[in-house]
């Protein structure tokens, strides 16, 4: 495959420019294995057919070591960066975010893995291995009694996986996602919002602005959301224990994962003292 320049370079993957108009090679680096690339493509293709993605992903690629998807091109800024160009945008940024996520959770599917199998596999995935056996089996009880649900969740659900294109805004990145309870969705985006890593590097006065950034859009994102749904906060938080599972043992960052450990270890203290 003939391709052109390297548009972007992400944490997962770079994004390279094909000679095709209108489309674009994302080529995962060597960690991502094959098995991790298709479940993008199928849930792509899943978030697609439901209509709550307007990108296509046409083909499954393999270049030496590594694996790559190609998709179309999307023309415009993430909506974390369109505050850049328009100011005023920030104030509507969050508001964007609670409609697009309350629109797709109006989706329903069957065809992939429910978060709660996935949440359960974690228990016993490495990043967790540090909890003792009762407090897995506390774990596992306490999963299997969350709400189920048939909604499409993207499990990964924040601003800089939204890209504003001149005809609205795309959700891009699905490897993540599941069906479920959309409160999982929500408690997920909770979580990572105000305690996901920023981009390695982040001078520190930056990431104690955009700690308060974070929070404000959260806030606001939250408030629109449930403002539609009519979703309750208890609701999200009967998820927060089953998001953190899902956040150490997918992702397993080192710099956040004493913080999340203590997180985790004291939800589920609190678990086991009323069960």
């Amino acid at each position: 495959m003939a391709a052109g320049s390297q548009i972007a370079i992400g944490r997962s993957a770079d994004i390279i420019e094909l000679p095709d108009e209108g489309r674009v090679l994302k080529l995962f680096h060597s960690d991502y294995s094959a098995e991790e690339v298709r479940r993008e493509f199928t849930n792509t293709s899943e978030a697609f057919e439901l209509g709550a993605t307007t990108m296509r992903c046409y083909e499954f690629v393999e270049q030496a070591d590594r694996c790559g998807l190609i998709f179309d091109r999307l023309t415009g800024p993430s909506l974390t960066k369109l505050p850049d160009t328009k100011p005023l945008m920030f104030f509507e940024l969050p508001v964007i975010l609670g409609r697009l996520h309350a629109s797709m959770h109006e989706k329903k599917t069957d065809r992939l893995r429910s978060v709660k199998d996935v949440v359960l596999d974690m228990v016993d995935s490495e990043p967790l291995a540090f909890l003792s056996q009762a407090q897995k089996e506390a774990a596992r009880r306490y999963v299997k009694a969350l709400p189920e649900g048939s909604s499409l969740l993207h499990m990964d659900y924040h601003p800089e996986n939204i890209i504003v294109t001149p005809e609205g805004p795309v959700v891009i990145d699905w490897m993540t996602a599941l069906p479920g309870d959309p409160a999982a969705d929500v408690a997920y985006t909770s979580l990572i919002s105000v305690e996901a890593e920023l981009w390695p590097g982040t001078p520190q006065i930056k990431v104690f602005l955009y700690s308060f950034i974070r929070k404000y859009v959260l806030k606001k994102y939250r408030k629109t959301y449930q403002e539609i749904t009519g979703m309750s906060d208890e609701a999200i938080d009967a998820w927060r224990l089953a998001a953190l599972m899902l956040r150490m043992g997918q992702w397993n960052v080192q710099s956040e994962r004493p913080r999340l450990q203590k997180m985790l270890l004291t939800a589920l203290s609190a678990q086991m003292q009323e069960g």
